[in-house]
This record gives C-alpha cells, structure tokens and sequence, in this order.
C-alpha cells in the first residue's frame, strides 16, 4: 500500500487510485471495491473524516461495519451498497442515490441527507436517524422530480421510523409530506384530464371525481395542515368571522346586527359575527336582529362548531402524542 500525504482528499483519492492502477474507477466506468475504501480510509490517517467520495460509484459495495464517520459521500452512487452497521456519523451525503440500500443498524446520526434518494432503502430499528438533517421543508428529490408514488413511500417509511422511536414532531413532518404528495398527485390526475378546448371531458367520471379529491385534500391542507399545522385553523377562523362581519354591514337588511354612526356600526357587526360564531349568545347588545341576520347567524354558528371542534381535536392529538 501506498502512503500518501494528506493532501485535499479529492487529490488523495485519484493519486491513490492512480498508484493503486484502478485507472477504470477514476474513469467511473467500474465501482469501488471494499479493499478500495479500506486503503483510502488508511491512506487518510485511518479515518473517514473529510475523505471526499463525492460522485464516486459505489454501487453494489460491500462498507458494511466500515468506519465513515465525516466522510463527503455527496452524490455517490451507493445503490443497493451494504452500509449494515456502518458509522457515517455527520457524513455528507446530500442528493447520494440510496436506492435499496441496506442501512440496518448504520449510525446517521448528523449526516446531512438532504437530497438523498432512499427509495426501497432497508431501515431497521437498529438503524440510527436522529439529528439527521433533511433539508427546509423535508421535501424529498422524488418529490421535487414529481415522481409522487417514490416520494410517498420515503415518506412512509420515515414517518414510520420516527414514530416509532419517539420522534412525534419529525414523525408529523413526513406524515404532512406525505398529504401533500398525495395532494400533488391528485392534481397531476386532474390536470391530464383538463383540455381548455374540451371543457366538457372534466364531467366524465374519472376526471370529477380526480377534481373532487384534489380539492377535498386542498380544503384539508389550508384548514389545518392534515392535523399537523393546528395554528392554521386559527387563521380561518379569523377570516371567517371579518368576513362575515364585512357581509353583515354591507348589507342593508342588517337591522338589529348594528346602528349608530359608522364606528358603532362596525363594532356591533363585529360583535354580531364573533358571537355567532363562538354560539355564546347575543346578549343585550344585539337588539332584535332580523330574521334575516339571524338565519345567516346561524350558518356562521354551524361553521364556526366545525371550526371550533376541529382545533380542539387536531391541536389535543398534536400535542398529546
């Protein structure tokens, strides 16, 4: 084996591949072996840290139990690799292909897996996700490519994994992912049956009833995040209620609901509307409103228990699992 000094570890892998007459893997045209990967860690002092594999074809390799911790794994082709027990502590393995990759009992703690393909990748529960860093948003490559279906099943099986050790809020941020996906995908149905020129064809069956759900899960995502954005319902809540208070004093049959000069009149349709929607009663302030005001009252009350209950039940399972 060849000792090399501890250069930038791009040079050290080509000048080390280079002495080694791997010609084939610098070229990329052949995969790096086990013994590969065990020379180099030795030729950098014995350690992963810092050793740059970015873009390198690991395909198929064999690193199980190999010690990777802080290695630059950036884009590498590590499909189908055996990383069993394998230490990849902090390691960067941003947009790396994963693709049925076995990481049962691999230490990831800190590795940086935004954009990393793990599609069908083996996870156990041995196997060490915490503090792992997914990127804004946890949006997934497959998600980002609209290959909806991939992305869906990565998100599963994080949520999954996170779920079951504990991790309520990451396991919650895979699981809107995955509404989100589903929202995205039933909006690519939906788009393939549009034709402008035909607008008829989106009354044939499949076409509605894809619409339908799109905007079914739309209604869903805005309202409160799939139960994991509770806050939300606070906003349309307060949407419902200034709007319904604008409706009350644009219109002229609003006797009872607010009189007065212009301020007064605000603040009793404001009143009116805040209070039909939290069902507390009208109280002395609300004199007789008409019946006018009180049927459309009543539809503000019926919206406003929906609302009510579904922050009550999004916001206790959030915070209670």
């Amino acid at each position: 084996m060849v000792d090399l000094p501890l250069a930038h570890s791009a040079t050290l892998v080509d000048r080390w591949l280079t002495a080694q007459g791997r010609t084939g893997v610098i070229a990329g045209s052949e995969p790096l072996s086990r013994e590969d990967v065990v020379g180099l860690i030795c030729a950098n002092g014995g350690t992963g840290e810092g050793l740059d594999l970015s873009f390198r074809n690991l395909n198929s390799a064999d690193l199980s139990g190999l010690k990777l911790k802080g290695a630059v794994l950036r884009g590498a082709d590590l499909g189908y690799a055996d990383l069993q027990d394998c230490d990849l502590f902090g390691a960067d393995l941003r947009e790396s292909d994963l693709f049925r990759a076995d990481l049962r009992g691999a230490f990831l703690m800190r590795a940086n897996l935004e954009g990393a393909y793990l599609l069908a990748a083996r996870i156990s529960a041995q196997t060490e996700l915490g503090s792992v860093q997914w990127g804004e948003g946890y949006i997934s490559e497959w998600e980002r490519m609209g290959l909806y279906d991939n992305a869906l099943s990565t998100y599963r099986q994080l949520h999954v994994w996170y779920k079951n050790r504990g991790y309520s809020d990451l396991a919650g941020e895979f699981l809107y992912r995955e509404w989100v996906c589903r929202r995205r995908a039933a909006w690519a149905r939906t788009a393939q049956g549009l034709n402008w020129r035909k607008p008829w064809l989106l009354f044939k069956p499949d076409n509605w009833q894809a619409l339908l759900h799109f905007l079914f899960l739309l209604s869903f995502e805005a309202l409160f995040g799939y139960g994991e954005r509770p806050f939300r319902i606070c906003i349309v809540a307060s949407v419902v209620i200034v709007s319904f208070a604008v409706f009350y004093f644009f219109c002229p049959d609003s006797a009872g609901v607010g009189s007065g000069d212009i301020l007064s009149r605000v603040w009793g349709c404001f009143y009116f509307s805040l209070v039909s929607f939290t069902t507390l009663g009208y109280g002395g302030w609300v004199d007789h409103p008409s019946a006018w005001a009180r049927g459309v009252g009543g539809i503000e009350s019926f919206i406003g228990l929906f609302i009510t209950a579904m922050f009550l039940v999004t916001f206790t399972r959030k915070w209670s699992r």
